[in-house]
């Protein structure tokens, strides 16, 4: 008899200052809550799972707008308002990258684990795994 294993999907994402809960919707920086609207926490979940992967612009675009056609346009303003969030570009800090005509890649170091949302008073969180830029990019149109 054969089973066959489900990918395992990671419940907590850490990079950079930053931690994000999957489950929760939660994005905390150095323990405290962090404000991002839905769609840019779409995005930013999307981007995460699939750190070091150029996701396309129509995936995303699907996810966060399923049912709906919008112009790139919109997308746009919602990484924008991400960058903005995550202060990617501030002090060396890079987050999100732009691959022109295809779509947007997160190229931060990430950390995930299956353990709890800690705040920054509870201690380090159990590190599982480790995805960085050395992970091949793989095309995702």
């Amino acid at each position: 008899m054969r089973t066959h294993e489900q990918p395992r999907v990671w419940d907590t994402i850490s990079f950079g200052p930053f931690r994000l809960c999957i489950s929760k919707r939660l994005l905390l920086k150095d323990g405290g809550p962090v404000h991002l609207g839905g769609r840019a926490l779409d995005i930013l979940i999307a981007l995460v799972r699939h750190a070091g992967q150029i996701v396309s612009k129509r995936e995303l675009s699907d996810l966060v707008w399923p049912d709906i056609t919008v112009d790139d346009g919109a997308l746009r303003v919602q990484v924008a308002s991400l960058r903005k969030v995550l202060n990617d570009g501030s002090s060396g800090a890079r987050y999100v990258v732009t691959n022109w005509g295809r779509g947007y890649c997160f190229v931060a170091p990430v950390v995930r684990s299956d353990g709890p949302v800690l705040s920054a008073m509870d201690g380090p969180v159990h590190r599982d795994t480790t995805a960085s830029l050395d992970a091949p990019l793989t095309k995702s149109d």
